[in-house]
């Protein structure tokens, strides 16, 4: 598995939206369901963090990372991704004040 891409801090608050994105440890393994704020672009919020996938924050009840202290990598979420962590993707879905990765179109 390719580790996942950096989303930078500068491009957060560029757009001026909540990135919705999944977050990782440095080697590449994901495991939590977070969000970049614009108004605070070093720290990630978490919204369901993995256990089982092995998430710092699982069970610490730790609702935000400094991604620079805590060195996590991060990708834009998808739709798949609201699903595997099990969260409703509904509030979200064609809410202009969020950036997401939307699925992409089978030819």
């Amino acid at each position: 598995m390719n580790a996942p891409s950096m989303i930078p801090a500068t491009a957060v608050v560029a757009t001026g939206k909540i990135q919705l994105v999944v977050l990782g440890s440095p080697s590449g393994k994901e495991h939590t369901l977070g969000y970049l704020d614009p108004q605070f672009p070093l720290l990630a919020g978490v919204l369901r963090a993995s256990v089982l996938k092995g998430s710092p924050a699982a069970g610490y009840g730790c609702p935000v990372w400094s991604m620079r202290r805590d060195g996590l990598t991060c990708r834009p979420a998808t739709e798949k991704d609201f699903d595997e962590y099990r969260v409703s993707f509904e509030s979200v879905r064609n809410n202009p004040e969020y950036e997401y990765q939307a699925a992409a179109v089978v030819a």
